[in-house]
């Protein structure tokens, strides 16, 4: 008891030296009875502290913490065999870092949302528009728009809290990169408003046959709010080939799909639940409903995996 007694003070007094290391003086003061928990009262020139240190008696390893600030709550710790501790502050160790193709597709939805007249050009295919991700390291990802214009802009990102600012160069005006005070997170573009997700793992209708010989779907294919994103599988996982970005999208009444996306040709096709069966996703290459018929490809259209 006296081992568990002293390692609970311990721990204590380096939580109480740490939030008091700007007080100009503090008192500690302690007691403990056989049958009572024991208290620890802390005073220092910004006001008073108590603590109790509960050791459960059916289990000693089992240590309780309550302390009090003034007139404010208690706040209860739980420490289990005097070794486990447990934080509940959110840090940026609990961020998931941002992949290059997630930045990349925000960043078209971003784009998009502030110029929707992109899409128009990106169909024609004659105008050197595009996106890429310029450089990427563990702590960044720069991704360049190229505009219609001939502008080129340049957003930095953080690649774990997402906070981006912006530069623009402009040939002829703005010959030097320069920062345009355009600032935000990446990661309130990783969806566009109202776009919806299919759930699941699509293959395609069309069997291909592979070095070893074996049938398998030329693709397999899942979705997010932006993209299509087709690849194969590895050892019952699925690996990413390519991105295509989701236009349009919505769920139907009938409780099936329409998704309308580009590839990076330009070409426009969509993706919509059969009426017969909902595992499948019939391709239409067009977005045009009235031309669905005369640009139907079966071998494209998507099973569902079971």
């Amino acid at each position: 008891m006296k081992k568990k007694l002293l390692a609970a003070l311990a721990a204590l007094s380096i939580i109480s030296l740490t939030a008091c290391s700007y007080h100009n003086h503090t008192n500690v003061e302690v007691t403990a009875g056989t049958n009572t928990p024991a208290t620890i009262n802390v005073e220092t020139n910004n006001g008073k502290q108590q603590t109790n240190i509960n050791i459960s008696s059916d289990n000693p390893d089992i240590i309780s913490v309550e302390t009090n600030n003034g007139n404010e709550g208690g706040q209860t710790e739980t420490n289990e065999n005097n070794n486990n501790t447990e934080n509940n502050t959110t840090s940026n160790a609990d961020i998931l870092p941002i992949t290059d193709d997630a930045a990349l597709s925000a960043i078209q939805n971003l784009c998009l949302e502030e110029n929707p007249g992109i899409v128009d050009y990106l169909k024609e295919g004659e105008v050197p528009l595009y996106w890429v991700v310029e450089s990427s390291d563990a702590k960044q990802i720069v991704v360049l728009y190229r505009s219609y214009t001939g502008s080129q802009t340049r957003y930095y990102i953080d690649r774990v809290s997402g906070e981006t600012y912006v530069t623009d160069l402009v040939p002829g005006i703005i010959d030097e990169e320069t920062e345009n005070g355009q600032k935000f997170n990446i990661r309130d573009y990783f969806t566009i408003e109202g776009q919806v997700v299919i759930p699941g793992t699509w293959q395609t209708v069309s069997i291909v046959m592979t070095d070893d010989e074996n049938m398998e779907p030329e693709y397999y294919v899942q979705f997010t709010g932006s993209d299509v994103i087709y690849g194969h599988m590895s050892d019952g996982n699925f690996v990413q080939e390519y991105t295509d970005k989701i236009f349009a999208s919505e769920k139907l009444a009938s409780g099936g799909y329409m998704i309308k996306a580009m590839n990076s040709s330009g070409i426009e096709y969509t993706y919509l639940t059969s009426e017969s069966d909902d595992t499948i996703l019939e391709y239409y290459e067009t977005w045009d409903e009235f031309d669905y018929a005369n640009k139907y490809f079966g071998g494209s259209s998507l099973s569902k995996c079971e």
